[in-house]
Order: C-alpha cells, then sequence, then structure tokens
C-alpha cells in the first residue's frame, strides 16, 4: 500500500510539473493537439499507478517525450502558420454582417439551436444582435455585437477615464506580499503609512492598482458582519 502511495505521489508530482511546462489553458480552451497530449499524458501516467508491476521509468519516459514534442510542435506551428492550419483549422465565421451562414453550419455540423445557445452564452439573447460569430479554432465562439447592442463605454461620452491597471494585493491574511510590493515599486515603510496606523496582521486583504485606488478589508470587518 505504502509503495502504490509513493509511486501515486510521485507521477503526480512528475505530471504536475510537465503539464505546467505546458501553460495554463483550461481544458475547454486545448486545441486539437494539446487535447491529443492531455490524453495520451492521463493514460500514461494511469498505467504504473494502477499497476505496481510496471516500472516508473515506463511512465515518466513517455511523459517527457510527449511535453518535449508538444513544446516543439507549438514552437513549429508559431514559426510556421500554415502548420497550425492544417492540425487545428482555420476559424469559421457563423454569422457574419448579422447574417447566419447557413453553409458554415452546415459544415462545422452546429445546428441553429446549438448557435442559439452559445449565443446566449455570450450574453446575446438575440441573434439580430451579433454582427459578427465566429467558431474559434478551441472550439470557443467569439461574438461581435452590433453598435446599438454592444455595452456603452466611455469613449462614446467623450471620456477618457484614467487606466487603472489591476489591483496588487499587498497584504493577504496579515502577510505582508513582497513580490507584489517590489512590483508597486514600494517598501514596508511605505506600505504601514497606507495602512492607516494598522498593522499587517490586522489586514485580511489591501490592494492597491496602478492608477493609486485603495482597497482594505480588516480582520473586524468580519467579525462585525452578521
Amino acid at each position: 500500500m505504502l509503495t502504490i502511495a509513493l509511486r501515486t505521489a510521485l507521477i503526480f508530482i512528475f505530471l504536475t510539473l510537465f503539464m505546467r511546462l505546458l501553460g495554463k489553458r483550461q481544458v475547454g480552451q486545448l486545441e486539437i493537439g494539446e487535447f491529443v497530449s492531455a490524453l495520451l499524458l492521463s493514460e500514461l501516467a494511469a498505467f504504473p499507478v494502477a499497476d505496481p508491476d510496471v516500472p516508473l521509468i515506463f511512465a515518466l519516459l513517455p511523459i517527457a517525450l510527449i511535453v518535449t514534442l508538444e513544446i516543439l510542435f507549438s514552437c513549429l506551428c508559431a514559426r510556421f502558420p500554415f502548420i497550425k492550419k492544417i492540425v487545428d483549422g482555420c476559424p469559421a465565421i457563423l454569422i457574419k454582417n448579422g447574417t447566419i451562414d447557413q453553409a458554415a453550419l452546415s459544415k462545422t455540423r452546429i445546428s441553429p439551436d446549438e448557435l442559439l445557445s452559445q449565443l446566449r452564452l455570450k450574453g446575446c439573447s438575440d441573434p439580430t444582435e451579433a454582427d459578427y460569430a465566429i467558431l474559434e479554432q478551441n472550439g470557443q465562439l467569439s461574438v461581435v455585437l452590433k453598435g446599438p447592442s454592444r455595452p456603452l463605454c466611455p469613449s462614446d461620452l467623450g471620456l477618457s477615464p484614467q487606466n487603472q491597471g489591476y489591483a496588487q494585493p499587498l497584504v493577504i491574511c496579515g502577510r505582508i506580499n513582497r513580490s507584489a510590493l517590489f512590483s508597486c515599486g514600494l517598501d514596508e515603510k511605505l506600505l504601514i503609512n497606507k495602512l492607516h496606523g494598522l498593522s499587517p496582521a490586522d489586514v485580511l486583504l489591501f490592494t492597491i492598482d496602478d492608477g493609486g485606488k485603495e482597497f482594505l478589508v480588516k480582520y473586524q470587518d468580519l467579525k462585525e458582519a452578521p
């Protein structure tokens, strides 16, 4: 039993490290080559876990080979786009200038009700609101709304709001996030000043964005909540 547990832990760590090399895409965003690699990796990892008589090297070497081939193939696709087009195909335009392309639906084997479902998932309840609907290479549907249907932007009102960037978490659960602190160009002394007399240990979360906007949640706020 201990041997099986150790082999499982080793395979898990080894596979996690190699999957980290492949990137952070979600399963629903995998393209064909990546999906095939994921299937093969899962099968190869299962054999030595289920059968203790199978040497670990029989799984580790093929896993390393598949990950290496996937990385090399990705580099080739980035350098030679025609290879990517051959393997993954091209995006299919299902709606063009507000008109459903029935030939594209037939070619991609997508029924009208499936198209409507995907449009609803993108926040488009009426197909007449879509200017373009594109089936991307990873199977996701991209929707470009018509002008009257798209959300109002500040630029539509002649406004130019300041870019805020994203909120850097400087304090998390009472601990200073020094990497984020360095990224913001701050030191601990300046951080303490921004906490308005609070100790980092009293702070659940403190963030600051590129525009200087601060967000502070104290531990006391949770205790006072009903």
